[in-house]
């Protein structure tokens, strides 16, 4: 039993999920507005998206193994039909702008395992587009944990939200970077992602870099200074996992403690 929970937890989305609720939180706590309906919003459109994309997956490959067990794909089967049904009651109170606005990103979220054809008549899943994955992922997560819940907040958008927009994709890029790291023997090389273009090295400094940006940012948003040095210390820590990052890491290096650096990150600020 205590196996099964453990594979459940490493191989599902839960981490995932709690890392957007807690940037859009995050967003409440940086505007002093409240959030918590988009929170949970958020929550279960990513348990939503994740799951179909591990589902999708799984019947087009047959991944059914040690990695992904029968329990496990029963188990996103379920939450997959769970956040399906709960979606209408969150959809209909959004507001117009949130949804015009959410239309490409869900676009581009159900799309991203999804094989097309490009101009050589290749197939290739949209996650395999060459330099645009982790790119991807930085925006649709700055879009949906930073503009989105403000919009439904009820504010304009202005260029200090846009700035902060492209800082939040900042840290979710650097703190995806890893992945790539941990992928860059497998990945097909047509791929291009930081690791393999510029090298591990390099795509870690880079990492460091964005997360040094994130901590610039937060100085002029007049936390206190408990708050200054949890983050910190979060941006710390994040840096120190991206730098032991690599293949030879366990599955939980990566769907637990690096996806956790975004619940440290709201924490922070929230002490």
């Amino acid at each position: 039993m205590v196996e099964r929970i453990r594979d459940i937890l490493v191989n599902s989305n839960l981490f995932v999920a709690i890392a957007v609720w807690s940037l859009v939180k995050l967003t409440g706590l940086l505007h002093d507005i409240d959030v918590d309906f988009f929170a949970v919003f958020s929550l279960v459109s990513t348990l939503l998206v994740y799951s179909f994309s591990i589902i999708f997956s799984s019947v087009k490959h047959n991944v059914i193994n040690s990695l992904m067990n029968t329990d496990v794909l029963m188990t996103q089967k379920i939450v997959f039909l769970l956040s399906l049904l709960s979606l209408p009651y969150f959809i209909v109170e959004l507001k117009i702008a949130v949804v015009l606005l959410l239309i490409p990103v869900a676009i581009v979220s159900f799309m991203y395992p999804v094989q097309i054809v490009n101009e050589l008549d290749k197939s290739i899943a949209l996650r395999e587009f060459p330099y645009l994955k982790i790119f991807m992922i930085g925006i649709s997560w700055g879009i949906v944990t930073v503009i989105l819940p403000l919009l439904q907040a009820g504010l304009n958008i202005s260029i200090a939200t846009i700035i902060e927009t492209i800082v939040r994709a900042m840290f979710v890029i650097a703190v995806t970077i890893p992945f790539d790291v941990r992928d860059v023997d497998s990945d097909s090389p047509e791929m291009k992602t930081l690791p393999q273009s510029f090298g591990v090295k390099k795509a870690k400094i880079l990492s460091y870099f964005l997360l040094a940006i994130n901590f610039g940012f937060y100085l002029f948003h007049a936390l206190d200074f408990l708050s200054l040095i949890l983050l910190f210390l979060t941006l710390l820590i994040s840096s120190i996992l991206v730098g032991y990052s690599g293949s030879n890491r366990p599955k939980y290096y990566y769907t637990i403690l690096l996806e956790s650096c975004s619940i440290l990150l709201f924490a922070s600020v929230y002490m």
